[in-house]
């Protein structure tokens, strides 16, 4: 059986370095495994100038790994943020695709970094995907919002790994298993939410046990080099459902450079 990992490393830095120290010290009590709910609560709030102000400010400080795991449920109810994209969107794919961007020239110069999106096996379950409704106004219901999102974080993963051919970045995903986590607070009662609730309480994983895959992937020599692949339990494993297509990733990255306006000084690939 494989050990676990330690925390000794710095493992959430969604926000980069300067993010998490600020949200350490105005919660000093919370202990590192919380700091993916913090970060998210900031993604769910933060608008494009806002992200750009940021690692203004603290791009100095990043370490070589960067883990895209902020995320949300989908919402009882569409909502939008004030940029006027669908809210699960822009918290589970269009912040971390301009956070990531913004900070892919310092990562390159960092030389050996790595990248690391947190998808869901939820993304077999994604509806018949629309690169023309990536704002979900058609038909929309939470479990297709979220499972949408997580598509669009194996389509990021793949695009962005075949801009980084020949760099010292690699960027692979993950599924971290069923874990116990605030994603859920959102839902809306259900038969399906009680079904859920049932798996949590007798299959779901703790937090440490959760985040297993996150920790191999940012530090172990194991997947030095490796890029552009989806690891469950710490393995490499196949996604589901042959969605996530070559077309569909180019698709969905010239879509998300129009949603989040990104500039010609903002690209790093």
């Amino acid at each position: 059986m494989r050990a676990k990992h330690s925390f000794s490393h710095s493992l959430f830095l969604v926000l980069g370095e300067g993010g998490k120290y600020r949200l350490r010290s105005e919660f000093s009590e919370v202990d590192p495994i919380c700091m993916v709910s913090l970060a998210r609560r900031i993604c769910e709030q933060l608008a494009r100038r806002s992200f750009r102000c940021f690692t203004t400010t603290s791009c100095a400080q990043l370490s070589r790994q960067g883990i895209n795991n902020a995320g949300i449920y989908g919402m009882g109810k569409r909502q939008v943020t004030a940029d006027g994209l669908e809210l699960t969107m822009a918290t589970n794919h269009f912040g971390h695709f301009l956070l990531t961007n913004l900070l892919l020239g310092r990562l390159k110069e960092s030389g050996r970094s790595r990248i690391i999106n947190v998808s869901s096996l939820g993304h077999a379950f994604a509806p018949k995907f629309d690169l023309n409704d990536l704002a979900i106004s058609k038909n929309y219901n939470p479990t297709n919002a979220y499972s949408t999102s997580k598509l669009c974080n194996l389509l990021f993963t793949r695009e962005l790994a075949d801009k980084l051919a020949g760099t010292d970045v690699t960027v692979n995903s993950l599924h971290p298993g069923l874990v116990q986590t605030e994603i859920f607070d959102s839902m809306n009662f259900s038969f399906g939410t009680l079904i859920t609730n049932i798996m949590l309480a007798v299959a779901s994983k703790d937090a440490v046990s959760g985040a297993q895959t996150n920790i191999h992937l940012a530090v172990s020599e194991e997947v030095e080099g490796v890029t552009g692949k989806y690891f469950v339990d710490c393995k490499e494993t196949p996604t589901r459902g042959g969605k996530v297509r070559k077309d569909l990733a180019t698709g969905l990255w010239e879509a998300s450079v129009k949603a989040v306006e990104l500039k010609k000084d903002e690209i790093h690939y």
